[in-house]
C-alpha cells in the first residue's frame, strides 16, 4: 500500500513537472515571437536598404546618373517618382570621407539626400538647403577624426554606409539637355585626392558585387519571401559592420532573444523546432502589421493619405520608418517634399481603369509649391504602368489646358478623353492603380494642413 502512494505522488509529481515545462516552453516561444515581431519591425528598412545598395550599386563612391526618367521596367525602388533625374552612389566612409562638389545649379531645382544605413535622412544639400551656387561637402563616418579646410561644410553620417540620393528637376521629358548637362557636374571624390586637385579614378571604389546576387526581384519582394531563419541571418550580416543609433540600446534585448548579438553570425542550428516556428509566425505578422501601417498611417483628407510627419526622420518610431521603407524607400522629408497618396475615388470605391476620373482643381487652387508639383499613378505594386504615351505622372511643368474660368481638369482613364483633352490625360491601366500627389519644397498652407487636393470624381 505505501509503495502504491509513492507511486502515485511520484506520477503525480512527474505530471505536474510535465505540465510546468510546457507552460515555460509556450512562454519561452511566446517571448520569442514578441521581441522577434520587434526586431523585425526594427531592422526591415536595414534590410530593404542593404538590398536595393547590392541590386543598384556597381562601385562604392562614385555616381551613377541616371540619362532619363524612370520607366515602366524599374523596380529597384517601390514609388519613384518621375519628375526628376536621379543621381545614386553608394558611399562606404569607413577608409576615409568623400568630398561632394556641387555645381551652381543656375536656377535649377536639385536636392542631394543622404541617408544612413537605416534609412534616417542625416542631412541634404540643394536648393533649399544650402542654394544654388557652387560648393564643397565632405561627408564623414562616425569614427573618422581629422582637420577639414576652411572652405569645405563638414556632415557627419551616424553610419558609414550612405545612401546619397539625388534628384534634379526636369522641366519637359523631351528636352533632358540642361537637366542632364547639370547632372554630370555633381562629383564624389576621396578626401586626400581632393586635396591634392586630383579627379578619383573611375576604377578607385570598384568592389564585383554577388554573382549570386536576384537583381531582378523588387527588394520588398524579396524579403517578403524569407522566413524567419533567413530574415534574421541576413539582417544580423548586415549589423556586424552597421552601428545602431544611440536611441537604439533597448532593442539590443529583442536581438539577443531571437539569437543576433551585435557582431557576430546569426547561427540557425541552434533554432529548435519551436524556436523556428516562433520566427516564422513572427516574420510573417510584423509584414502584415507593416502593411496595414502603410494603409492607414497619417492623415486622409478629401480621400488622401497624408504620410506621418517625422517622414524621413523616425527616431524610435520603428514601424513608421518600416513602413515608408516598404512604400516610398528614399522618401523626402517634409520640409523639402509632401506625399499624399490615394486608392480611391470621392466615394471610396477603388481606382481602376475600367472607370473614368476627374480631378478638378478650383482656380488658384491648385497644389501649393515653390518648386513644382506632380501627380504620378502606380499599380497596386507600387510601380509605374505601361501606356502608349508612355506619361507616368502629370504636373505644372506639362502643357495643361486650363478651363475658361481658370480651373483645371485632370483626367484619369484608360482611354484617351479626345485630342482636345489629352494634354491633361493621365493614363490609367485597366487593373487597380494608386495615385501620390508630390509638392517640393510646399508652401506654407501645405505643411500646415490649410491645403489638400480635391477628392477624385467618379466620371463614368
Amino acid at each position: 500500500m505505501r509503495i502504491l502512494r509513492v507511486s502515485l505522488v511520484a506520477i503525480l509529481a512527474l505530471s505536474a513537472q510535465t505540465q510546468s515545462n510546457r507552460a515555460e516552453t509556450l512562454q519561452s516561444q511566446d517571448r520569442v515571437y514578441e521581441a522577434a515581431v520587434k526586431a523585425y519591425l526594427f531592422g526591415y528598412p536595414l534590410v530593404i536598404a542593404d538590398l536595393t545598395k547590392d541590386q543598384r550599386r556597381k562601385s562604392f563612391n562614385y555616381f551613377f546618373h541616371s540619362p532619363s526618367l524612370p520607366a515602366a521596367d524599374f523596380k529597384s525602388i517601390v514609388r519613384p517618382n518621375n519628375d526628376t533625374l536621379y543621381s545614386t552612389a553608394w558611399l562606404d566612409l569607413k577608409a576615409e570621407p568623400m568630398v561632394l562638389s556641387v555645381p551652381n545649379s543656375r536656377g535649377r531645382y536639385y536636392v542631394m539626400q543622404m541617408l544612413d544605413a537605416w534609412t534616417e535622412t542625416f542631412a541634404m544639400v540643394g536648393t533649399r538647403a544650402t542654394g544654388m551656387a557652387a560648393g564643397n561637402f565632405v561627408v564623414v563616418g562616425p569614427d573618422w577624426k581629422g582637420d577639414i579646410p576652411g572652405n569645405v561644410k563638414q556632415i557627419k553620417s551616424p553610419t558609414n554606409i550612405v545612401w546619397l540620393l539625388g534628384r534634379i528637376k526636369v522641366d519637359s521629358t523631351r528636352d533632358l539637355s540642361a537637366p542632364l548637362t547639370l547632372q554630370h557636374e555633381f562629383t564624389l571624390t576621396p578626401l586626400n585626392l581632393w586635396l591634392q586637385s586630383k579627379p578619383a579614378p573611375e576604377d578607385c571604389c570598384y568592389r564585383p558585387a554577388n554573382p549570386k546576387l536576384d537583381r531582378k526581384t523588387p527588394p520588398p519582394l524579396q524579403v517578403s519571401r524569407m522566413d524567419g531563419a533567413a530574415y534574421f541571418s541576413y539582417l544580423a550580416a548586415v549589423l556586424k559592420t552597421t552601428r545602431l543609433h544611440t536611441d537604439d540600446a533597448p532593442v539590443l534585448k529583442d536581438l539577443k532573444a531571437v539569437g543576433i548579438e551585435p557582431g557576430a553570425q546569426f547561427d540557425e542550428s541552434k533554432l529548435t523546432t519551436e524556436a523556428r516556428q516562433s520566427l516564422d509566425r513572427a516574420v510573417k505578422d510584423a509584414q502584415a502589421k507593416i502593411i496595414e501601417h502603410a494603409r492607414g498611417a497619417g492623415t486622409l483628407r478629401n480621400g488622401w493619405h497624408f504620410m506621418a510627419g517625422n517622414i524621413g526622420r523616425y527616431g524610435t518610431e520603428y514601424l513608421d520608418r518600416a513602413a515608408i521603407a516598404m512604400i516610398g524607400l528614399g522618401a523626402l522629408p517634409p520640409e523639402e517634399a509632401i506625399y499624399a497618396s490615394t486608392s480611391v475615388d470621392s466615394k471610396g470605391a477603388n481606382l481602376a481603369g475600367s472607370g473614368r476620373y476627374v480631378i478638378h482643381f478650383e482656380k488658384g487652387d491648385t497644389p501649393p509649391a515653390y518648386a513644382f508639383w506632380s501627380i504620378t499613378l502606380y499599380n497596386a505594386d507600387g510601380y509605374f504602368a505601361e501606356n502608349p504615351l508612355r506619361r507616368y505622372a502629370i504636373g505644372d511643368r506639362d502643357k495643361l489646358q486650363y478651363n475658361e474660368d481658370g480651373s483645371l481638369d485632370l483626367y484619369i482613364q484608360n482611354v484617351s478623353p479626345g485630342k482636345e483633352k489629352e494634354s491633361n490625360w493621365l493614363p490609367a491601366p485597366l487593373a487597380l492603380f494608386n495615385l501620390t500627389i508630390r509638392l517640393y519644397l510646399p508652401k506654407a498652407e501645405a505643411t500646415t494642413g490649410k491645403w489638400a487636393p480635391p477628392g477624385v470624381q467618379h466620371a463614368g
